[in-house]
């Protein structure tokens, strides 16, 4: 109790290093604590399922004309099947086929229940290991029965059971309810709300099921205990080959994944493990660094304090002790401060950082907090504690003079080159997104909005494109099958002989009307005429697959199914799924099949005043329709790459945040300076050194770590940043001048900051330092 007496009295006594250090120390751990909740939270996705170790998902590559495609997680129909026919006695116990559909597909009498409905067959709740807690178990062997989720359940029919209630699907299917099961929460890449028997969406002559197309399913199979995975793998690649004999022109992969590896072995994702696990850590090391060095800079002062408690008989474990607990203590009320940052914080970071802020720093991750604590307690404590326990008594008895301070340079040196890193990065995520987001998409998304309403036939779609035309602030309206950028289902071109060449995107509009509203640029010929898919508009991309200029495309054929196309015209290439991705080819016919059955219209000036009159008209707009959705198709695009906008979001709060820190961490060793070298500097001023020479003598020595540490903390940020960029088909031209700008910033910064605190001594009367000697 004496040990922590004298650690809080010491504290109080320097109440303002203490709050810096609280300060400093709180800050640092609230954001290296969420960066690893974050961490902690992306490889714990599909952790959420009941022996999640024994589910793997199947996944599958195509091998077209010798070029093998990317391995993609969407399978060919009859891969369950012949996998679980196949492996099922000896290492298959279930499997499952699945596909999600997004909007609002389900509804109860005319009332929509917007949710996201998975079909899937009926061994899903065996795989998954989901528990049916009201209702029948084997309603997804039926057709037109589908299940809830418990969560569904009370925010649509209370406390009122739904099993047997009839629902509609798609606008005409009838649905009965029957089961309930227990939803498994957000954590997973399987989130339905509803679930729709498998041989519902069959009678209605939906999805393929064979083994050379559809790849439109996500396959998951639950295997037996022990199951080696690089022999189940072996046997699945035989069970592809018996059903798929490999070609020259064509043949198939396929393998098993663990579940849990599906999300985090994503690039994207792995990246972002990577990154943010080395921000953390920065942040973390630099904390508690600026700690000791504000400790240590405090030696000459507190040397004498030291002396007398071991004249009283401290030894040095006492010494050691002392000094343990009050790093304790600040981190202590540090992590308080933490805390109340993450309350005062939490609207913006779920606005600005991460949607489900909440999730990530939850109290089943406290023990990423605690990582986190004993990690910077253990570099705090035990550098300041082992040096201070060393002074020895003689202290008492004459003015300590630190002859050895080359440890603050160090401290001082990685301070600096993680503000340099941390610009650095920050610099480069700008310009990178600033750059894709002014980049031309190669259409008009502004001003466009999506509508998704129900299937009514040609008439009505004719009449509501009639009202919709007549509308005051739509300017344009056009049909078509998908909005550009959303990604397009696939199509094989083959040759003459029938053998695929490439896999291009695949698109039909109701008219040419749909291209001029979205701005598509037409660089040869025209678009398609033809409702009978006997002509196609295809771009730049698909022309260069083919082997053909683009002045001399039109009027070529190519191969699709068993049917002959023509091109009628060439488009200049656009962004047809996002820029995470390499220039796809594509095609669009016009064709009058019931498909296309949104309705694309560009509002007039204000954009935003003209939705909100489209959205006040909604009711009166979709009367009917069971099925209605609205979206704004510049919104959507912004929000593909919101993962860099939140990147840049924390690389900037991680660089403000080290800013302050290395800011602290320079105050406290200019103060140390000042107090070290005052007397060297008031004879200089005796011997008649000006104030720009004596603050030009005190800034040489922090300049001379400064610029090394931000030459290694810039070239660490460009090997950093290279690699993040990877994720992109595009970089900013501009990347590596925003390096050197970063570095020259941060090292004006220093220089200014080291003026500033230098400039008071410096003015400061010489005698007033040599009286004190």
């Amino acid at each position: 109790m004496q040990k922590i007496h004298f650690a809080i009295r010491t504290l109080l006594h320097s109440r303002g290093s203490t709050l810096v250090k609280i300060l400093s120390i709180g800050l640092g751990l609230a954001m290296s604590c969420f960066l690893f909740a974050r961490v902690a939270y992306d490889n714990l996705i599909d952790t959420c399922f009941n022996d999640y170790g024994r589910i793997y998902q199947l996944n599958m590559q195509f091998k077209i004309g010798g070029n093998e495609l990317a391995w993609q997680e969407m399978c060919v129909g009859k891969l369950t099947e012949g996998v679980y026919s196949a492996l099922g006695e000896d290492m298959v116990e279930a499997a499952v086929m699945t596909r999600r559909f997004f909007g609002n597909n389900i509804s109860r009498d005319n009332e929509i229940l917007p949710g996201i409905v998975m079909v899937a067959d009926s061994l899903f709740f065996k795989t998954f290991g989901v528990e049916i807690i009201d209702g029948d178990h084997n309603g997804l062997a039926q057709k037109g029965k589908m299940y809830i989720s418990d969560r569904m359940a009370r925010k649509y029919f209370g406390d009122e059971s739904p099993v047997g209630r009839m629902l509609t699907g798609w606008d005409d299917i009838p649905l009965q309810v029957s089961g309930v099961y227990r939803d498994w929460g957000e954590e997973s890449t399987i989130n339905t709300d509803f679930i729709v028997s498998l041989s519902t969406l069959l009678e209605n002559h939906w999805g393929g099921l064979g083994w050379k197309g559809g790849d439109s399913w996500f396959d998951y199979i639950l295997v037996k205990e022990g199951t080696d995975l690089e022999v189940l793998n072996r046997k699945i690649m035989e069970v592809i080959e018996a059903n798929v004999p490999p070609t020259d022109d064509f043949s198939l992969k396929a393998s098993a994944i663990p579940l849990r590896d599906v999300y985090r072995g994503q690039e994207s994702v792995r990246m972002s493990t990577w990154t943010l696990s080395f921000l953390a850590t920065l942040i973390l090391i630099v904390t508690a660094l600026n700690y000791v060095l504000l400790s240590l800079s405090a030696l000459s002062r507190r040397a004498k304090a030291i002396g007398v408690h071991k004249c009283s008989g401290a030894g040095r474990g006492t010494i050691f002790a002392m000094f343990a607990i009050e790093t304790l203590i600040i981190i202590a009320v540090g992590l308080v401060f933490a805390a109340f940052c993450f309350y005062v914080a939490r609207r913006f970071a779920q606005e600005s950082i991460y949607d489900n802020f909440a999730a990530y720093i939850s109290a089943d991750r406290l023990w990423v907090v605690a990582g986190v604590v004993v990690l910077t307690f253990g570099i705090a404590a035990l550098i300041p504690s082992v040096v201070f326990s060393k002074i020895p008594v003689s202290q008492v008895f004459r003015r300590f003079v630190e002859k050895k301070h080359r440890w603050k340079h160090s401290l001082l040196f990685v301070e600096f080159a993680g503000m340099s890193l941390m610009g650095g990065l920050l610099a480069m995520v700008i310009a990178q997104y600033h750059y894709i987001m002014d980049l031309d998409p190669g259409y008009e998304p502004d001003n466009v909005v999506c509508i998704t309403r129900s299937n009514d036939g040609k008439e009505h779609r004719e009449a509501l494109m009639k009202v919709y035309a007549s509308l005051p602030y739509v300017d344009q309206v056009a049909i078509g099958s998908m909005p550009p950028g959303y990604g397009y289902s696939g199509e094989f071109v083959r040759d003459d002989h029938g053998s695929p060449l490439f896999s291009s995107r695949y698109d039909n509009w109701n008219n040419k009307d749909f291209a001029e509203l979205m701005g598509f640029r037409l660089l040869h010929g025209r678009y398609p005429e033809a409702i009978d898919g006997s002509e196609a508009v295809i771009n730049q991309e698909f022309s260069r697959l083919m082997g053909w200029k683009d002045d001399d495309a039109v009027g070529r054929q190519f191969r699709i199914s068993d049917q002959n196309v023509t091109v009628c015209g060439i488009i200049k290439d656009f962004i047809t799924g996002t820029l995470y991705q390499e220039q796809q080819p594509y095609m669009a016919m016009t064709e009058d099949n019931g498909w296309s059955q949104r309705f694309f219209l560009k509002l007039k000036e204000p954009f935003g005043q003209s939705y909100a009159s489209l959205m006040a008209d909604e009711k009166e707009l979709m009367e009917g329709a069971s099925n209605f959705s609205c979206v704004s198709l510049g919104t959507q695009y912004r929000q593909t790459y919101h993962s860099v906008e939140v990147f840049r979001t924390m690389i900037m709060t991680g660089a403000i945040i080290l800013l302050f820190i290395s800011m602290i961490g320079l105050f406290g060793y200019m103060r140390d300076e000042m107090h070290r070298r005052s007397r060297e500097i008031a004879i200089r001023k005796v011997n008649g050194a000006s104030t720009a020479e004596v603050i030009e003598m005190i800034c040489r020595s922090v300049m001379t770590v400064a610029i090394p540490a931000v030459i290694f903390g810039s070239v660490a940020a460009w090997l950093i940043g290279r690699y993040w960029l990877e994720q992109f088909s595009v970089q900013a031209p501009s990347i590596t001048a925003m390096y050197v700008l970063s570095g020259i910033i941060t090292l004006i910064l220093i220089a200014l900051a080291s003026t500033g605190m230098t400039l008071r001594t410096a003015n400061e009367n010489p005698s007033k330092s040599l009286r004190s000697e």
